[in-house]
């Protein structure tokens, strides 16, 4: 399914993606979701990746409640995939509560 989102840091850096998700279901309320995102990266201190081109992976694991929210937990690792001069990179793992749009 597709996705779009805009993500802040406490530094003002800034991400704003769009990408693609897909659930998989490997037992009962439990959800596992790969994505792919490509963004632009707005750069600042203490943070510079390389490339306003960057690219986000990430994996969740969630538990499906009666309501179809989910609670889960998501790892993502963001990098411009090497087609800066520069390509650190960084990870974020992240506790969310998804709520789905009716």
């Amino acid at each position: 399914r597709p996705a779009a989102g805009l993500i802040t840091a406490e530094n003002d850096a800034s991400y704003l993606f769009f990408g693609i998700r897909r659930d998989f279901h490997p037992a009962t309320h439990w959800v596992v979701t790969g994505s792919f995102d490509a963004g632009y990266f707005e750069e600042r201190e203490r943070l510079e990746l390389g490339l306003q081109l960057e690219f986000r992976t990430g994996l969740e694991l969630a538990y499906q409640l009666g309501n179809r929210y989910r609670l889960g937990m998501a790892l993502y690792h963001l990098s411009n995939g090497g087609f800066g001069e520069r390509n650190p990179g960084t990870e974020s793992a992240v506790v969310n509560l998804t709520i789905p749009i009716q």
